[in-house]
């Protein structure tokens, strides 16, 4: 079954207080997620690996030009380690998601909602 992310979130407007949040850590860091404690946390799309310039997370390993590269299951993982918790914690690490480009400086980019 396929969530329409946006869709989910203008029903659960309509019906209580919504938080929205987009969050971006660069590769080695740790991702935290928290809502206040009444609300639980829902992933709507996450990608580890490298779709802007050198402007998010630039290192040595970025280059000049535009990369478009991730883990086609950056959003599964991050939705199974934070769904419907209060608070979690995703390292952004090869070791969780695969090297999906190999030899360029990483980031985890995720986009959720507290309800």
């Amino acid at each position: 079954m396929t969530f329409n992310f946006t869709a989910v979130l203008l029903s659960l407007a309509c019906l209580s207080q919504v938080a929205l949040g987009s969050v971006i850590v660069c590769e080695h860091s740790t991702l935290y997620l928290s809502c206040p404690f009444y609300q639980r946390i829902y992933v709507g799309t996450a990608n580890y690996g490298r779709t802007r310039g050198k402007s998010i997370c630039d290192s040595s390993s970025t280059p000049n030009h535009r990369v478009y590269c991730g883990s086609h299951t950056s959003t599964s993982i991050v939705q199974r380690m934070c769904n419907g918790k209060n608070l979690c914690n995703v390292p952004a690490t090869n070791r969780v998601f695969g090297d999906p480009c190999r030899g360029i400086f990483k980031y985890l980019e995720v986009q959720y909602a507290c309800f």
